[in-house]
């Protein structure tokens, strides 16, 4: 449950009417941020299948949605061109301190697991925007990455990941990554590049090994210690999501060059 006061009129109370309304289908994820000086739990994700759209609903409202959450006339503009193409819409919450940010992905991914041939290939676009600022506004790409050679997704993350993190990492993907060959052939590994900056990043899907939160408390707390993140808030979201499921993690270095891990869970929290 995300607390009301979290998103206050950011476009959140819109967009669950309208998902009740239309008794739209919809998955909601979690995600948890942590970089030097700041430990950020207010992030959410809320999914809805594109075709359920369309039966049910329509583009328009989608735009609405995102007028109501401060998005920019250029990223509406892309939304609505880019829309058709999308299996899934997914409209993000989230804070980076006191600034509030809206969010807009467009999955293009297909419903198979990712393959060699798939290398490269587009699979997200997201749309990113500043609700304090609208001037302040970002296009980034997820790619699919498939390794070269006999390496692992999980060893070409660990390869790609922040060298001051990749200890704690190292760890933290073996625990999560699935046991059985046939839940790691669904894994995915997407590499994160930003339109305008350098920041980038890559993210691992985990979400088959269906590993929670608890499996890796000793770690989050290594990491958030290293980054001074402030230990009561670290120690309340451990304890409320102990028995979340583990999603995917990320891990890259922002737009200041400061290195980043973001886990994202659904479940309890």
């Amino acid at each position: 449950m995300i607390p009301a006061d979290w998103f206050d009129n950011s476009g959140l109370a819109e967009l669950r009417r309208w998902l009740i309304d239309r008794q739209l289908p919809v998955l909601s994820e979690r995600s948890v941020r942590l970089q030097p000086g700041m430990f950020e739990p207010r992030r959410a994700l809320f999914s809805v299948p594109t075709a359920a759209i369309e039966e049910l609903s329509s583009v328009d409202e989608v735009l609405q949605i995102c007028r109501a959450m401060s998005s920019p006339i250029a990223h509406l503009t892309a939304i609505r061109r880019y829309f058709r193409s999308a299996a899934f819409v997914h409209f993000g919450f989230e804070y980076s301190v006191s600034t509030a940010i809206g969010k807009c992905y467009l999955e293009l991914s297909s419903s198979v697991p990712a393959t060699s041939a798939d290398d490269g290939r587009l699979m997200f676009l997201g749309f990113k925007w500043s609700m304090n600022d609208t001037s302040l506004a970002v296009v980034s790409r997820y790619r699919n990455v498939h390794p070269q050679g006999p390496s692992s997704l999980t060893e070409c993350f660990l390869n790609e990941a922040p060298e001051e993190l990749r200890p704690e990492l190292s760890q933290l993907a073996q625990r999560l990554e699935p046991e059985c060959e046939t839940d790691k052939a669904e894994m995915r590994l997407l590499e994160v590049t930003e339109e305008g900056s350098d920041r980038r990043s890559f993210d691992l899907n985990v979400y088959a090994a269906q590993q929670p939160v608890a499996l890796i408390t000793d770690l989050v707390h290594v990491i958030a210690e290293r980054f001074t993140c402030a230990d009561n808030e670290v120690n309340e979201w451990l304890h409320k999501t102990a028995a979340a499921t583990v999603g995917h993690i990320s891990a890259g270095r922002t737009r200041s060059d400061q290195p980043f891990l973001t886990i994202y869970y659904q479940g309890a929290g």
